[in-house]
């Protein structure tokens, strides 16, 4: 048995030293996106002001672009690109308008982009995310009149 738990433990070793060199290899990859513009909040309430979000980004070199949004489990919301050809240099402007592909309004949270670039064999999720946020405010009065809180003016 002591035999059998020393071989385990140098395969763990040899596995946790191959995981280690393939990070640093990843970390010090050159990046394959440029020029990444997201828009933070937006509300698709249909009143014209922020209905929509986009996303701006350059590819680096040329291949077959993918685009989903995510929610907050990381499962595919909405295809907002689906394997299209973009040249080295093409700046990609893209929109969501909060639906779902089913076609429903997807639900208030946050959610984030994953560009799949399919010839480099690399999916980015962006670290940036989106809120999407449809619960209209609500005022509240606070005072009504010359006089404050504070005291008489």
């Amino acid at each position: 048995m002591n035999r059998l738990a020393a071989g385990v433990f140098a395969v763990l070793v040899i596995a946790t030293f191959g995981a280690f060199f393939v990070a640093q290899r990843l970390k010090n990859a050159p990046p394959v996106l440029g020029e990444i513009g997201v828009r933070g909040v937006f509300s698709p309430n249909g009143d014209g002001r922020f209905d929509v979000t986009r996303l701006t980004f350059r590819v680096k070199e040329t291949d077959t672009v993918s685009v989903s949004v995510l929610d907050a489990d990381g499962d595919e919301v909405r295809e907002l690109l689906g394997g299209t050809h973009v040249a080295k240099g093409t700046l990609v402007r893209l929109k969501w308008d909060g639906r779902t592909d089913a076609g429903g309004r997807a639900p208030d949270g946050r959610y984030r982009y994953r560009i799949t670039l399919q010839h480099e064999g690399r999916s980015v999720v962006l670290a940036r995310s989106v809120r999407l946020d449809t619960t209209p405010p609500r005022p509240q009065v606070t005072s009504i009149g010359p006089r404050s809180e504070f005291g008489p003016e």
